[in-house]
């Protein structure tokens, strides 16, 4: 059977491929079918950095605009007026900056890269910030999809769909879409693709699966509403699931059968497969299947690969991390990493890789350097990782950088040791000086990731933060402060708000109105954020287009970053009682 194993867009600069995508290609492809990946969020970035298609927009932004001073809303469209004056230049500047970015030259100067890079993060901003984000948190989150559906408002995203998005997908006449849905902002645009795919191929057995549907699964469910776009709902893995979904399709076996799916039959009633998820232990994952990738569609100077050794969190324990994501933890065996990363160097020549893990455990990073090393592969990777004791011994930060660890993306948060014990990160600040210089020594670099406003946070330890970043600049490579504190409903913190001090007074899709006992009330959080926003490089570290920098040219990336820097208005602000 053919298949279209799609990644909807998930409105945001394109991170390296989402890792479920060649793995369910994978499943399909060793149980003899023909499946063809599509990553609508690169492709809609591709297109979105055209200079004749931003002309195009510029002009609908300017229609728009008229629209809404005709229909009294002159507050946005000064809003819109002032940010086209913002960014006119830049989003015609697109197209250029894309080709700086994928060039293996030009990406190299920092200067040009630096421009180049955040030029694409600001006009992509620019392009969605007409599209939605309605979250499973949203109490009525089924009407409000409908309803969004239904009104379909202009956007620039919108008009990709008819003009290359479904073309796309369908050009191989597939007879199964595969969507996997991983994150909020993808939400509104799965159901979308499903939508317009049904009206014009009604006989396409659609399917719909991925984290955000598995971790809110009465939400899709409610009155059965998602069953108005898709066919079948994945809830759990899917490698196994897709599998027996293809054979029940071809009538080889039963619906029912197939685990991990529920279903409406010809009566209207509720199917469910599984009654509990089947999560695939991890050596019985294929080996992930890149063939059928456009991987040149990436904002890269050369394909950057994902890779996964771990799924769910060794730790488990931040108080202010998606419980979601840290549930059911397992992790690759050493036979396992070792088949997958001699297949990323040999099959597909991969030299850069980005691992997915939602923290990637001590052993099994010791793992795969130890094979890359053993093996003389010429990959280099990178990924986030917790601060560990392992880290304080030398000989394992060596092994690290001896076997192709690039960068670490690392939970900072804080210099404050009581908020650190709150958020439960389980590293103590004393050591993390020497976890930094026994790291650097050996060749990784360690992106530091902080916020602000954790429950009894308050201004000082904000300076205290600040200062220790500083004071330590020699020792990591980038500093990505990455906003204030949300108060998120699938956290800890949410559902013992009283042990933090949280009183919550109300809630509105994954937004949370709350005030604390002790430290910053989210309001002063606000106004610190927007003062400390400029320096935010989160994007950057998390997108991963530092790591061919690192080992091209370099453990230096200060030409690549917003630089951190305190403004006096801060410094006054955080003295102020």
């Amino acid at each position: 059977m053919r298949v279209s194993v799609v990644f909807p867009n998930s409105l945001c600069l394109p991170n390296p491929m989402y890792h479920s995508l060649p793995l369910l290609a994978a499943a399909l492809k060793n149980a003899g079918h023909e499946p063809r990946i599509y990553d609508l969020n690169a492709m809609a970035a591709d297109l979105f950095l055209n200079r004749q298609r931003s002309e195009m927009i510029l002009h609908g932004a300017r229609q728009l605009i008229e629209q809404l001073r005709h229909q009294g809303q002159g507050g946005e469209a000064d809003r819109l007026t002032e940010m086209l004056a913002q960014l006119e230049e830049k989003v015609l500047d697109g197209e250029n900056c894309k080709h700086i970015l994928r060039d293996r030259v030009r990406c190299f100067d920092q200067p040009l890269f630096k421009k180049a890079f955040w030029t694409v993060v600001d006009v992509l901003g620019f392009y969605y910030q007409l599209d939605p984000v309605i979250s499973p948190h949203r109490e009525n989150f089924g009407a409000d999809m409908i309803a969004q559906q239904v009104a379909d408002p202009w956007s620039p995203v919108r008009d990709l769909y008819e003009e290359v998005f479904l073309d796309s997908v369908l050009q191989d006449a597939p007879e199964m879409i595969a969507i996997s849905v991983a994150f909020p902002e993808q939400a509104v645009e799965a159901v979308r693709l499903a939508r317009l795919l049904r009206a014009r191929k009604p006989s396409l057995h659609i399917s719909m699966g991925g984290p955000l549907i598995s971790l809110y699964l009465d939400k899709w469910l409610t009155n059965n509403w998602i069953f108005e776009f898709t066919d079948t709902i994945c809830f759990g893995d899917g490698e196994t699931a897709i599998v027996e979904l293809v054979a029940a399709l071809e009538g080889h076996a039963k619906l029912e059968d197939a685990r991990n799916f529920i279903y409406l039959n010809a009566n209207k009633e509720l199917i469910r497969t599984t009654e509990t998820a089947y999560l695939e232990p991890m050596d019985d994952l294929p080996i992930p299947d890149f063939d059928t990738a456009d991987m040149d569609l990436y904002l890269t100077p050369g394909p950057v690969y994902p890779l996964m050794i771990s799924r769910g969190c060794y730790w488990g324990k931040c108080t202010f991390c998606s419980i979601g994501w840290r549930e059911n933890y397992r992790q690759s065996s050493s036979d396992k990493i070792r088949a997958d990363v001699k297949d990323l160097a040999e099959r597909y020549g991969a030299r850069y890789i980005y691992m997915q893990d939602s923290s990637i455990p001590p052993n099994g990073a010791k793992n795969l350097a130890q094979i890359v090393k053993d093996e003389n592969l010429e990959v280099h990777w990178g990924g986030g990782m917790k601060f560990e004791k392992a880290l304080l011994n030398p000989e394992y930060c060596q092994l690290l950088g001896e076997g192709g660890c690039k960068s670490l993306l690392m939970g900072f948060e804080s210099a404050n040791q009581d908020v650190l014990n709150l958020m439960e990160k389980g590293y103590d600040l004393n050591d993390l000086p020497q976890m930094l210089k026994n790291l650097r020594k050996a060749g990784v670099s360690a992106e530091l990731l902080w916020f602000i406003g954790f429950p009894t946070e308050d201004r000082q330890d904000v300076m205290n933060t600040a200062k220790f970043l500083f004071d330590h600049r020699a020792d990591f490579g980038l500093t990505a402060f990455v906003g204030d504190f949300l108060l998120h409903p699938d956290t800890e913190v949410f559902k013992n708000p009283e042990h933090y001090g949280v009183t919550i007074l109300s809630q509105d899709n994954d937004h949370c109105e709350y005030v604390v006992s002790t430290g910053m009330q989210p309001d002063e959080v606000q106004q610190l954020k927007n003062m400390l926003s400029v320096n935010n490089n989160r994007t950057l570290v998390c997108n991963g287009g530092h790591l061919p920098h690192l080992v091209e040219s370099g453990m230096d990336l200060s030409g690549l970053e917003r630089p951190m820097t305190i403004k006096p208005e801060v410094v006054e602000f955080c003295r102020q009682e």
